[in-house]
């Protein structure tokens, strides 16, 4: 059953993920980054950090035109292409007032996909984690209360996003490390069948990014302090058993 969540149409940036859902287009794209953490958040009923950023992880493996699709709908929308904006990579677009999308590719893409990952011939960047994330996605459905909108869109599942945030920990160069540990918190915590979970870690990559989160969300790191005590225990309990593999 696709869990039904209440997010306003309203603003940047939720406003400009109902266009892009809006295109017809879900099997091109999840939707990651800090947006991915509140929905996670919501459904379990916690508040999450605010963002204003929307990441978009464009799924090339099922829809080679993904990053072409996705550009073209937020052109539409008025935003414009920023070359060279991530150390040479060509990721983010922005509208005139501000608002931003970065357009993401999966890591470990096949040779043959490298020209689709482009835009107007530059690379765009790769997202630790990201092959991982697409494998082990769901839908969620949003609704617009006061329009009546409705659309439905893709985000990794809870142990997708919980490794994704770790191997955004790990591949962090810009100091958004401790933002990211604090969302894989939220995530740990959030998890009702760790067991279940284990079950569906298969690569020594998995087993790598879980060590890092069980070496650093101990139990008296300070990535624990947005949550209550129960929700503390649930997502200690949840990394040590992950670790378990």
């Amino acid at each position: 059953m696709t869990p039904t969540i209440h997010i306003p149409n309203t603003g940047h940036p939720w406003s400009t993920v109902y266009a892009v859902a809006a295109a017809n287009i879900s099997e091109s794209w999840l939707l990651t980054g800090g947006l991915m953490v509140q929905l996670h958040a919501i459904m379990g009923g916690l508040t999450a950090r605010p963002t204003t950023d929307a990441d978009l992880l464009a799924d090339l493996m099922t829809d080679r035109r993904g990053i072409a699709r996705l550009r073209g709908v937020l052109a539409a929308r008025g935003f414009e292409t920023q070359p060279g904006t991530l150390t040479g990579y060509t990721t983010r677009m922005s509208a005139p007032n501000g608002d931003v999308v970065d357009l993401l590719v999966a890591d470990h893409l096949p040779k043959f996909l490298g020209t689709d990952a482009t835009i107007a011939g530059a690379p765009v960047l790769s997202m630790p984690g990201g092959a991982q994330a697409v494998e082990r996605s769901m839908q969620v459905r949003l609704i617009d209360d006061q329009s009546g909108t409705e659309v439905t869109i893709r985000i990794p599942d809870l142990l997708g996003a919980l490794i994704l945030k770790s191997a955004a920990y790990g591949a962090d160069h810009a100091g958004y490390g401790d933002r990211h540990l604090y969302d894989a918190a939220t995530l740990a915590s959030l998890i009702p069948d760790p067991d279940a979970e284990l079950a569906r870690l298969h690569s020594g990559t998995d087993r790598k990014r879980i060590k890092l989160l069980r070496d650093k969300l101990t139990e008296d790191s300070p990535y624990w302090d947005n949550l209550d005590e129960a929700h503390h225990q649930d997502g200690l309990d949840a990394i040590e058993t992950l670790a378990t593999w």
